[in-house]
C-alpha cells in the first residue's frame, strides 16, 4: 500500500517515520524541504506538491498546523484532491474545526473519501505508535484506512464527517483550560500560605490529579515541551468560537485563551502550553 504524508512538523515527522519503519511505501511533502529530505534519507519518496504525493496513494494523510493550511494542502491548487484517484482516502489528522472537516468531505472529488482523524498524544506517543485516534467519516472508509491508522496508534470511529474533529476540540478545551485552573489553584495556595510542594500534593489528590501529574513537569521546566503554546491557543480558540456561534459563551475558556495570547506576546509560543502557569502566577 502506498501512503502519502503531508506535514512533517513536530507530530508529522515521528508519525511518518513510524509508517516507514512499518514497511509502508511512503511519499512525503512538506512546505519547507528540510524535514522531507530527512525522511528521504530514511527511505521515503519526496513529492514536489501535495497533488504529486497523492498520485497512486491509497491513503493520503495530512498533519498540519491549522484550518487554513489544511484547506490549502487538501483542496487548494496542487492540493491532494488534484492527485487523488477514485478510491483514495484522504485522512486529515490535524486539529481543525468540524466545519472544515465537513466542508472538505463535501468538496471531495467523486470516489474520494475524507476522514477527520485527529490524535491525542504528543511526539513521544507518535514515535511509539501509541496515539489515540478519533475518527469521523464513513465506516467503510474507516475500515479501509484502519490498517494504516493502527500503525500510528489506536483508532476509534465516532461517527460521520466532523465527529472526530468535534471530539478533539472538546478534548483540548478540557486539557488546556485545566492548566489555567491549575495555575489559579497555585495562586490560591500562595495566598493561603501553603508551600508549593504541599499545594501540588494536595491538588494531586483532587480531580486535578491528572493535570498536575502530566502538566506540572512541563510547566516547571522539569520535562521537555510536548504541546507548543501557539498550537494550544489555536485549538482553544476553536472551542471558544464554537461556543460563540451557538450563543453559548465559554467564559473559562475565553480567559484561558487570553492568558495564552499574553504568553504568546511574551515570546513563549514554542514553549509547552503548560508554561502558561507562569503567566497566571506572575499576573496574580
Amino acid at each position: 500500500m502506498r501512503v502519502a504524508f503531508c506535514g512533517l512538523g513536530g507530530m508529522g515527522r515521528p508519525m511518518a517515520t513510524r509508517l516507514l519503519d512499518a514497511g509502508i511505501e511512503l511519499t512525503v511533502w512538506n512546505r519547507s524541504p528540510g524535514p522531507a529530505e530527512e525522511l528521504e534519507r530514511l527511505g521515503a519518496s519526496v513529492a514536489a506538491a501535495p497533488s504529486a504525493a497523492a498520485d497512486g496513494a491509497a491513503v493520503a494523510i495530512t498533519m498540519l498546523a491549522d484550518d487554513d493550511a489544511v484547506q490549502r494542502v487538501v483542496a487548494g491548487p496542487d492540493g491532494l484532491f488534484g492527485g487523488s484517484a477514485p478510491g483514495t482516502i484522504v485522512v486529515d489528522m490535524s486539529t481543525v474545526s468540524p466545519d472544515t472537516s465537513r466542508s472538505l468531505a463535501d468538496r471531495a472529488p467523486e470516489g474520494v473519501e475524507v476522514l477527520d482523524a485527529p490524535v491525542k498524544g504528543g511526539p513521544a506517543k507518535a514515535a511509539a505508535g501509541e496515539l489515540r485516534i478519533i475518527v469521523g467519516g464513513s465506516e467503510e472508509a474507516f475500515e479501509r484506512a484502519r490498517a494504516v491508522l493502527s500503525i500510528l496508534g489506536s483508532p476509534r470511529h465516532l461517527g460521520g464527517n466532523g465527529a472526530g474533529a468535534a471530539a478533539k476540540v472538546l478534548n483540548n478545551y478540557a486539557v488546556i483550560t485545566l492548566v489555567s485552573v491549575m495555575g489559579e489553584a497555585l495562586v490560591l495556595a500562595e495566598a493561603l500560605g501553603i508551600e508549593r510542594n504541599a499545594a501540588l500534593e494536595i491538588l494531586g489528590a483532587t480531580p486535578l490529579a491528572k493535570t498536575v501529574e502530566h502538566q506540572w513537569p512541563r510547566a516547571s521546566g522539569a520535562a521537555p515541551p510536548s504541546f507548543p503554546m501557539r498550537l494550544a491557543a489555536k485549538d482553544l480558540r476553536l472551542a471558544v468560537d464554537a461556543g460563540r456561534r451557538a450563543d453559548r459563551p465559554l467564559l473559562l475558556a475565553e480567559e484561558a485563551v487570553a492568558r495564552l495570547e499574553r504568553a504568546l506576546d511574551a515570546g513563549l509560543g514554542e514553549e509547552d502550553q503548560a508554561r502558561v502557569v507562569s503567566v497566571v502566577i506572575d499576573e496574580s
